[in-house]
């Protein structure tokens, strides 16, 4: 009965430290080996012997394939606040004016119109001569 409660409150202490500090795999299994390693070791007033190290090996197989396996989801489930990374970035958009000049208002301009006339007739082929008559 002993070390079932405290096999579950060594869980519990550390899904708990996982949660509120919001902790990396990496960092709650370092956690739970040091939590384990003062309860294996009998040093009063730091530790306290309640599993043996056959008991150990046990308790760090089951961490393993039943809580370690699935860290993402219970640190999914049971954290309340979810962190969300959020970046602003500033965006220059050209806008449209929001009024057009009339084209009445435009000034004509004779030069280009008349460059473009020629551009037009130098690479129109010409036209072919008229039949003759029957």
């Amino acid at each position: 009965a002993e070390k079932t409660s405290t096999f579950f409150s060594l869980m519990k202490q550390v899904n708990y430290e996982m949660t509120e500090t919001f902790m990396p795999a990496q960092r709650t299994w370092k956690y739970f080996e040091a939590l384990l390693l003062s309860h294996c070791v009998q040093r009063p007033p730091y530790s306290v012997g309640i599993f043996s190290k056959n008991d150990m090996v046990l308790v760090t197989q089951f961490a393993l394939e039943h809580y370690f396996r699935c860290f993402q989801l219970f640190r999914y489930a049971f954290t309340m606040r979810h962190m969300k990374e959020i970046t602003l970035r500033n965006s220059w958009i050209e806008l449209p004016p929001s009024v057009f000049p009339s084209l009445v208002d435009g000034v004509p301009c004779d030069d280009a119109a008349a460059e473009t006339d020629a551009k037009d007739e130098a690479e129109t082929p010409p036209a072919p001569p008229p039949p003759p008559p029957p």
